[in-house]
Parts: C-alpha cells; structure tokens; sequence
C-alpha cells in the first residue's frame, strides 16, 4: 500500500531541480501540463500501473494532473491492471500555469462526472478522492466547495502539509487570518477523519496533538524528503500519539 504518489510525476522521478517550490514551477509543472493530451495521460497511465505493479504495490492514494480527462484515463488503466485505489485530480485555482489552473465550477462539475462513473467501481476497488493540492494553489472558494463535495459524497481528502520552509511561510502570507497551515484546512473543513496530509515534516508539538485529535493520517513520504532537502519529519512525534 502506497498512501501518497504523484501519477503525472513518472517521467520525471529523479529529476530534482532545487527544493520543492523551483522544482514544481522548472520542473512538476510543465510535466503535468502535457497531460491535458489523451495520448501522452494514456500511455503515462500504463507505465505508472506497471511500475507499481513492479514494485509489489497494489493498492495507493494517488495525485492525479488537474484535469478530469487525465484522472478518468488513469481510472481507466487501473481498472483494466486489476489495481486498488483513491485518486482524484489535483485541485488548483491559482499560483501555477493557466494551463493548469482549473475554476471552482469546472473543477466541481470533473468531480462531479468521475464521481458518476468512478466512485466505488468493482464493489469499491476504486474511489474517487477529493485533491486540492496544497494551500498555496487553492483559493479559499475552491478549498470550501472541494470540502463541501467531499463531505457530501463521503470522500478521502488528499492534500500535502509543512514539507518545506518556504512553502510554510508563504502560506502564511496568504492566509493571515489563520492559526497556521493545519489552521488553513481546519479553516476550510478539510480536517476529518477522512484526510490524508502528505509529509507534514515541519510540524510541532501542539500541531500534531490537533492532527491526533482529529484522527488524521500522514502518508510519511522519507525518500521524497531526503531528496528535495525538505527535512526530516518527526516520526517519534506522530508515532507517540
């Protein structure tokens, strides 16, 4: 089981340019981009099935491109490689490429037809998840509705938290009026027990009692950690509560 992978990123696994904010904008972005095309989603979705199929992984939470195409594609690929997963398309509004950039409304109405066609196939082998990606490429309209369909149809939640520095202060920047970045999805009903926040690395001690609290899951992710330079998460911490 796999709680945390990155489908548009199989091309470029190994190809770090910097540290997590250069790196989505010379390197993930651009990538994630070419996915708006059947083709290349179609024959990427294939590659990512069989290296998980390689790697003994048979069931994962996945991060899908921004586009509802590509996430139906790769729903595609995973019924047909007999696989188990949550995926959904990755949710941004703002601070990344146009091309990438999806509206609240369109963004919902994706949601809305793989949820019709996807949510619970083959007696519940594949769910659709709910994505934005992280705090910096969400408006507070898309965070809340995202909640919103994500409570109404009783769906995991994906999303990343405290992997980088920068990307902590930035966050705050954006999002003055709360508490912190846990504060930012506690803001906008994205907390459950149906959440799963990716790496969390920089987090203390009153957060993680408040992560606990809510019964939400970490998808500790060490490799990616190490090899961006974004730091050593706390696992005694997480795991201690």
């Amino acid at each position: 089981v796999d709680a945390h992978l990155h489908y548009p990123q199989t091309r470029v696994l190994g190809s770090a340019s910097g540290p997590l904010l250069p790196w989505l904008e010379t390197t993930v972005f651009p990538e994630e981009a070419r996915f708006d095309q059947h083709a290349y989603a179609a024959a990427v979705a294939e590659e990512f099935c069989s290296a998980m199929i390689g790697q003994g992984t048979t069931c994962a939470a996945i991060y899908s491109s921004s586009h509802a195409s590509a996430t139906d594609t790769l729903f595609t690929a995973l019924d047909r490689r007999g696989l188990r997963a949550t995926c959904g398309p990755t949710l941004m509004d703002r601070a990344a490429p146009a091309e990438l950039l999806v509206e609240p409304d369109a963004a919902i109405a994706g949601l809305a037809r793989l949820h019709a066609r996807w949510q619970g196939h083959d007696r519940g082998r594949l769910e659709l998840s709910v994505v934005p990606r992280f705090a910096l490429s969400c408006t507070s309209e898309l965070m809340r509705r995202a909640a919103a369909f994500a409570d109404a149809h009783e769906l995991l939640v994906q999303t990343h938290i405290a992997e980088n520095l920068d990307e902590i202060a930035l966050t705050r920047e954006r999002f003055p009026t709360s508490r912190d970045y846990l504060g930012v999805y506690e803001d906008h009903r994205l907390t459950s027990a149906r959440t799963i926040l990716a790496h969390g690395i920089h987090v203390d001690d009153a957060t993680w009692d408040r992560i606990a609290a809510a019964d939400l899951a970490i998808a500790h992710c060490p490799d990616s950690n190490f090899f961006l330079g974004s730091g050593c998460m706390r696992l005694r911490s997480a795991l201690e509560r």
